[in-house]
């Protein structure tokens, strides 16, 4: 049951990392050319953030149940203390801080709040290099530009390359002011 659980849990949480990191981007890259719906897009964004935080510390809180093989060990404080010793400390911390700075940055429309949205952006993706094969390697940081090429875990390779964040984009484009339709082509079409 608590490796059921788990994966639904690290499989939302992806979800709303990869759309709130996109939110983030969206904004910075496009937020002067929306209209009315720049609040909107914000607010999507923060809430999608915090939820992503409480997801993210669900699914770790579930680490000491997968140890014991059942829900009782969620309880277990020696399994809780191996679970908050292990490598995945470090990448849940960077989400979660990255997480929280993107719906800080949200809340305001300065150039400022949507530099500390896009920082949290890259801290909350860049997690994803401190655990699997790139956290033991000497070449790090070269390995996190290949995230997308294998070393994500497996439910996360499909929302990254394409499930979920260029639809999201294209709904977004949508929210821009008067743009013309040759303009949105060629920004879509350009990936």
């Amino acid at each position: 049951m608590p490796d059921v659980l788990s994966v639904i849990l690290r499989a939302l949480s992806f979800v709303l990392l990869f759309q709130t990191a996109g939110v983030a981007i969206f904004v910075a890259i496009f937020g002067h050319r929306l209209a009315s719906s720049q609040i909107l897009v914000r607010r999507l964004g923060q809430a999608a953030a915090i939820a992503g935080v409480v997801l993210v510390g669900a699914h770790f809180a579930l680490e000491a149940a997968r140890m014991a093989g059942d829900m009782s060990g969620m309880w277990d404080p020696e399994l809780q203390g191996m679970a908050w010793n292990s490598p995945a400390r470090a990448a849940l911390i960077c989400r979660m801080l990255g997480l929280l700075l993107i719906a800080l940055g949200l809340q305001g429309v300065s150039v400022g709040s949507t530099i500390v949205a896009v920082v949290g952006a890259v801290l909350s993706i860049g997690a994803f290099a401190l655990t699997g094969h790139t956290s033991v390697n000497p070449h790090r940081g070269a390995l996190a530009a290949l995230l997308d090429r294998g070393e994500l875990p497996p439910p996360a390779r499909p929302l990254l390359k394409a499930g979920l964040y260029w639809p999201g984009v294209a709904g977004l484009l949508q929210t821009l002011e008067p743009v013309s339709s040759l303009v949105r082509c060629r920004l879509f079409n350009s990936r």
